[in-house]
């Protein structure tokens, strides 16, 4: 009588112990690959000093696609350099600390905006932007992503494909972050960049970075900016090369005149 009550009891915890280690199974799964995804990425993000990016800028208003160099300093300096055939540098863009000057050499125009004080910018914005460039995934205020800072993220599985966002509450998800400004990354199962997004107020699309990259370290951006008309530009790059030289900043002489950044924007 005895082994007949204790063979049901047996039988139902031993079921429990299975329900239970296949619930855990299935549960680490996506943590395991998150987690894979997530390491490959980080390998991504080398030490550098320097570098260069050479390629073109393709927009749908210009006639022709110019040639374009991104140089930068880590931290430090960004200087974007357009140039047009018969015409020779035609556009200047320099990112120096908190300070974006942007020279428009064709109509003579230039633009200058900081972003100090800006609630949503800090002073590591260059070195976001700068990330960004390379295609690596950065963590607003704590550089590209590593073992250390990857703590400030929240992560999800879409697919294949892992969304990570920089969030300082570990309990948010990707979908009900609710801060002024966020950024949403999309990146493969080889860890590789596929995908920027800069949203506001939760739902609101900014900017829209689409980024497709070969076995050679070439890559295409194609950037949507959300304003009242829509820019959208490509960008085709060169593996970057390292430990370079950086031009001088360009000096801003008389002839150009200064005008507001939303209209220097819409005289492209």
């Amino acid at each position: 009588m005895r082994n007949k009550i204790l063979l049901p009891i047996a039988f139902l915890l031993l079921s429990i112990i299975s329900m239970n280690a296949a619930t855990k199974a299935a549960a680490d799964q996506p943590t395991e690959t998150m987690t894979l995804i997530t390491g490959k990425a980080i390998e991504r993000c080398t030490p550098w000093t320097t570098a260069e990016l050479s390629g073109k800028l393709r927009l749908s208003k210009l006639p022709i696609s110019p040639s374009v160099k991104i140089y930068m300093k880590r931290n430090q300096d960004v200087i974007l350099s357009a140039r047009a055939p018969f015409l020779g540098e035609v556009l200047r863009v320099e990112l120096t600390g908190d300070t974006l000057t942007a020279i428009n050499k064709m109509k003579k125009t230039y633009a200058v905006t900081s972003i100090a004080g800006v609630q949503e910018l800090d002073t590591a914005f260059c070195a976001d932007v700068q990330g960004l460039l390379l295609g690596r995934v950065v963590v607003p205020g704590y550089g590209e992503l590593s073992e250390e800072n990857v703590v400030n993220t929240i992560r999800e599985l879409d697919g294949e494909d892992l969304l990570m966002s920089p969030s300082s509450d570990p309990d948010a998800s990707i979908n009900d972050v609710t801060a002024a400004m966020r950024l949403i990354y999309r990146i493969s199962t080889e860890g590789v960049l596929t995908q920027t997004a800069v949203v506001k107020n939760g739902s609101k699309l900014l900017c829209l970075l689409d980024m497709d990259e070969d076995t050679k370290g070439s890559r295409s951006i194609d950037v949507t900016v959300n304003l009242k008309t829509p820019l959208t530009f490509r960008l085709d790059l060169e593996a970057p090369k390292w430990n370079v030289t950086l031009p001088q900043s360009m000096k801003i002489d008389s002839k150009y005149r200064k005008i507001p950044f939303s209209e220097f924007l819409k005289s492209f």
